[in-house]
C-alpha cells in the first residue's frame, strides 16, 4: 500500500461513499431519505467521511520533530484515561448506590465508554514497551471496561486485553519476564483470593450475557428480511421499518446494532462489495509491515470491530467512523515515514510469524 498510498485508500473511501449514498435506492421513500437524521448519517458515513479522509490524509504526516507513532499512542492513551476518569466520577456520584448493590452501576453511555476504552487500551500497552508503568495504565483501562457493565465490553474487552498481552509478551523481550510474572501474580490473586467476590460483583453482567438478547435477534432477522426486499441496494439509512423491534433514541437511525447486518440491510450487495473491499485494503495497510505499532493498530481496530458486532459502533460517523479512518491513515503514514525521522528505525522489530 505504501506504493500507492493515499490514492488506493481514496478509491476505497469513494466506493463506500457511493454505496452509502445509494443505500435504499428503489425502496426508500423521499421523506425517509431526506429527513434530517438520515441526511446526517448518510452524509457523515458517505461523502462526509470521504472528505474527512481526504482532509486528514493531506494534513497528517510523520514529522522530523516527534515520533508519529508515539505521539498518536500517547493521545489515544490519554483519551482512555479521560474515559476512566468519567467512569470513576460516575461511581463517586452514586457511591451510596454502588455500595448498596456491589455490582457495576448502570449508566446509559456504558457501551460508548467501553468502545472508547477498547480503542485506546492497546496503545497504553504499546507505550509500556518504552516506559513500563504504562502497562498498569492498560490494566486500569481494562478494569474500567469491566466496571461499565457493558456485555459487549466485558466479552470483547477481555478478548482484546488477551491479544494485547500476547503481542506484548511476544514483542517486548526486554520486559518479557517482568510482564509474565506480573500477569501470573494478578491472575493468581484474582482467582485464589477474590474469585467469589468477583463472581458476585459481575453476576448481573454474566447473567445478561448468558440470557441472550431478543431485541438484537429481532433486528438480525429484520436485516435479513430487508436485504431480501432490495438485494442490490438494501433499505438505506433513513429506513424506519425497524421501529417496531427497537425504537431508536432521538436523532438516531433505526440501527440493526451489528455492522455486518447493517451493511446488508442498509446497502445490499453494493454495500457488501464496498465495505469488504474497504476491510481488505485496511488489512493490507496493517500487514504490509508487521511491526509492534501496526499490531497495536490492528488490536485497537479489532476492539472497535468487536463492539460494532453488537452495537452501532463504526456506523456512528463521529467519533467511531472518524477514528477508524484515522487509525489507517496513521498506519499508512508511519509505514512510509523516512528512516531518518525521529524513531524511524525503532521497533521496526519485524515480527516473525514462522
Amino acid at each position: 500500500m505504501a506504493g500507492c498510498g493515499g490514492g488506493c485508500n481514496s478509491r476505497k473511501a469513494r466506493r463506500v461513499a457511493i454505496a452509502v449514498t445509494l443505500g435504499g435506492l428503489g425502496k426508500i421513500t423521499a421523506r425517509e431519505y431526506f429527513s434530517g437524521t438520515a441526511l446526517f448519517y448518510t452524509f457523515g458515513l458517505g461523502i462526509g467521511m470521504f472528505l474527512l479522509y481526504m482532509l486528514m490524509n493531506t494534513y497528517y504526516h510523520a514529522s522530523d520533530k516527534y515520533v508519529l507513532r508515539l505521539r498518536f499512542s500517547f493521545i489515544m492513551m490519554l483519551t482512555g484515561l479521560f474515559v476512566v476518569f468519567m467512569i470513576g466520577h460516575h461511581y463517586l456520584i452514586y457511591w451510596t448506590n454502588f455500595m448498596a448493590k456491589l455490582s457495576p452501576l448502570y449508566f446509559q453511555w456504558r457501551n460508548n465508554a467501553s468502545t472508547l476504552l477498547m480503542l485506546s487500551m492497546p496503545f497504553a500497552f504499546y507505550l509500556s514497551i518504552h516506559k513500563y508503568p504504562f502497562f498498569f495504565v492498560g490494566g486500569l483501562q481494562y478494569l474500567a471496561i469491566l466496571f461499565t457493565g457493558s456485555r459487549g465490553g466485558a466479552l470483547g474487552g477481555t478478548v482484546e486485553c488477551a491479544l494485547c498481552l500476547i503481542v506484548l509478551v511476544y514483542c517486548d523481550k526486554k520486559n518479557r519476564k517482568k510482564t509474565l510474572i506480573t500477569i501470573a501474580t494478578l491472575v493468581t490473586v484474582a482467582f485464589s483470593v477474590f474469585i467469589m467476590p468477583l463472581m458476585r460483583f459481575f453476576e448481573p453482567v454474566l447473567t445478561r450475557l448468558a440470557g441472550g438478547d431478543d431485541i438484537r435477534e429481532g433486528l438480525i432477522r429484520r436485516a435479513l428480511e430487508d436485504f431480501k426486499s432490495n438485494v442490490l441496494f438494501g433499505r438505506g439509512l433513513g429506513y424506519n421499518g425497524n421501529a417496531d423491534v427497537h425504537n431508536p433514541a432521538k436523532f438516531a437511525i433505526c440501527w440493526y446494532h451489528s455492522s455486518p447486518f447493517q451493511v446488508i440491510g442498509s446497502f445490499g450487495l453494493v454495500g457488501v462489495a464496498a465495505f469488504a473491499f474497504q476491510l481488505y485494503n485496511r488489512m493490507k495497510v496493517i500487514w504490509e509491515k508487521i511491526t509492534v505499532f501496526n499490531l497495536t493498530l490492528f488490536v485497537s481496530y479489532a476492539g472497535l470491530f468487536m463492539m460494532s458486532l453488537v452495537n452501532p459502533g463504526e456506523f456512528c460517523p463521529i467519533p467511531y467512523g472518524m477514528v477508524a479512518t484515522l487509525l489507517f491513515i496513521i498506519c499508512d503514514k508511519n509505514n512510509i515515514a523516512p528512516e531518518y525521522f525521529p524513531g524511524g528505525k525503532e521497533e521496526e522489530i519485524k515480527i516473525e510469524l514462522t
